[in-house]
């Protein structure tokens, strides 16, 4: 799968604190990664219908949701907004 990188989160510190001591795994998992790996039964969905009509729930299953997400995307004009432009970019 192709896709333009974004910066990356790292885990709360709750959530470091129940790592091993020798594990280096300190980031979180992004929508591409959740992406890649989904369950057999929905192979036929785009990553946007996965992340705006899907979650995982109290069993880490994915569900379809009630009301789907706002995927929100900004298409800034690098004449005009050239900073923003940039962010947007990288």
């Amino acid at each position: 799968m192709a896709y333009r990188k974004t910066k990356d989160k790292k885990k709360t510190l709750k959530e470091l604190s129940e790592l091993d001591d020798d594990c280096t795994d300190i980031w979180k998992e992004n929508w591409f990664d959740k992406y890649e790996k989904r369950s057999e039964n929905l192979e036929d969905i785009s990553l946007a219908q996965f992340i705006f009509k899907y979650y995982k729930n109290n069993k880490g299953v994915y569900v379809k949701r009630d009301e789907p997400r706002v995927i929100r995307y900004r298409n800034y004009d690098m004449a005009t907004d050239f900073n923003e432009y940039i962010k947007e970019k990288w």
